[in-house]
């Protein structure tokens, strides 16, 4: 109840073109009461707080038909903006104007690189989420960062990524299937207008490696700056030279670079 309006919310969903009625009866426990305005100079109109009667007879209701598809409202994350690497798992949420039900399993195109990622709907995660904010307006699709993918501001590959193959369905509660356009990638209601999720999924690499006969030591340098617990990465590594075994004994890293310290003299030739 809000002014002089009462709003009633039903069970079901009210279908496209049904007669729709309403009756009320008087609940002495729960009255409807008109709202008391005492008379005053400044509001003249003085009003008493009255109980509505019983309303027997059933009385129409005007419906308006809906018969306007979905659309994509926005395409957002949950992730923070941050750099995410292999086995990440990021959400991403596409969001209608209203609400909407899914059957089937649709797919988000994404780009990421030489080798772009395709994300199937998780419905799993979606209806968690519906729960937690009290619709069914989006659709949540979890993306996890796989070797090889890379991008500065992680984004869908175009107004055309969303998808629904042959036999899925996306509609409002009143079976009327959704536009599935998306924002151009860039753009306001876009990925990656809403977010900067920086994807790093190429792994560290040696990319040469060198020694001084004479010493022992053996020094690896990688394709990027490393790090990392190497407290017991001397059973990581294996040395031969001259097809016999030499132990490591000791794993330094630095930068880009990794410096084995093995058990025995490495010889000339």
């Amino acid at each position: 109840v809000s002014g002089s309006t009462v709003t009633l919310t039903v069970t079901d969903i009210i279908p496209n073109s049904a007669t729709v009625t309403w009756t009320y009866a008087q609940d002495s426990s729960e009255l409807i009461t008109g709202q008391a305005v005492a008379h005053t100079s400044s509001d003249p109109t003085p009003n008493a707080a009255n109980a509505m009667l019983s309303v027997t007879t059933n009385q129409a209701v005007t419906l308006t038909n809906d018969t306007s598809a979905p659309t994509v409202a926005s395409v957002t994350s949950t992730s923070s903006d941050a750099v995410y690497g292999v086995g990440s798992a990021i959400p991403i949420l596409v969001t209608f104007n209203e609400d909407v039900v899914v059957t089937g399993v649709p797919t988000l195109a994404l780009e990421t690189g030489t080798t772009d990622a395709t994300v199937n709907y998780d419905a799993t995660a979606t209806a968690a989420y519906a729960s937690s904010v009290g619709h069914n307006k989006s659709m949540i699709f979890t993306y996890t960062v796989a070797n090889t993918h890379t991008t500065a501001d992680l984004a869908y590959k175009a107004t055309t990524s969303l998808v629904t193959p042959s036999g899925v369905t996306i509609r409002d509660n009143l079976g009327t299937d959704a536009t599935l356009t998306l924002a151009s990638p860039g753009n306001s209601g876009s990925l990656n207008h809403a977010e900067t999720l920086y994807i790093d999924g190429v792994r560290p690499a040696a990319s040469s490696t060198a020694a001084t006969a004479g010493t022992k030591t053996i020094t690896i340098t990688m394709s990027e700056p490393v790090s990392g617990s190497i407290s017991n990465s001397t059973k990581d590594f294996s040395v031969l030279v001259n097809s016999n075994a030499n132990a490591v004994t000791a794993v330094a890293v630095s930068g880009s670079t990794v410096t084995l310290t093995v058990t025995d003299i490495i010889p000339n030739s």
